[in-house]
């Protein structure tokens, strides 16, 4: 991607938030994206569980701790959409079959993370569930069509302008973890990770 067809990007309100460096400021081949920071409830969201217990889910602060990186000549992508909606750091395929009203929108293939409520689009939210009943097939393409898409379109145009300018990119996917264990034992300040061993 050219430096021109970079320019172009811009936030799409509601779906994420993108910040970069300012024209003639210092720029590196940097890309943060936090994919879990997202706070908007879209309209069509229609849970029957505690708002708080969507909320909750968050990687609330994760925006913050990375908003100065434009200022060292990093981009950020920022989800806007809440994770508890459509989760954008999940593979299209990790969806719950039993979430589908219909015949899923495409073949899936649910992962653990499925198992526990917390694929593509989330089933449970602290500990209860989000949906009174399945959600139709067009339901679930068209949040993936309106946000999904659009995140990721995003994303890899911002690391391919990296590699065009630089010969190289850095993508730096940022969450935030929890601080011990449920038996009470402290976890590291800063967890690195390796894409479950593959990365």
């Amino acid at each position: 991607m050219s430096t021109a067809s970079l320019s172009a990007l811009a936030s799409l309100p509601g779906v994420y938030t993108l910040a970069m460096p300012r024209a003639g400021g210092e720029k590196c081949p940097l890309v943060l994206d936090s994919p879990h920071s997202g706070a908007e409830l879209p309209p069509d969201f229609a849970y029957v569980c505690q708002e708080a217990d969507l909320r909750a889910s968050a990687d609330t602060g994760v925006d913050r701790l990375i908003a100065q990186a434009p200022e060292c000549g990093a981009t950020v992508l920022l989800a806007d959409v809440a994770r508890a909606y459509l989760d954008l750091n999940r593979a299209l395929d990790d969806l719950d079959p039993a979430l589908c009203a219909d015949a899923p929108p495409w073949p899936v293939h649910p992962t653990k993370r499925t198992q526990f409520g917390l694929g593509l689009i989330h089933t449970r939210a602290g500990g209860q569930t989000i949906y009174a009943a399945p959600l139709p097939a067009h339901t679930i393409a068209r949040r993936v069509t309106a946000y999904y898409a659009p995140y990721h379109a995003c994303l890899q145009a911002l690391v391919a302008a990296q590699r065009d300018a630089f010969g190289q990119a850095l993508h730096l996917n940022i969450h935030a973890m929890p601080s011990m264990t449920i038996e009470g034992k402290l976890l590291p300040d800063i967890v690195i990770g390796d894409l479950d061993g593959t990365a």
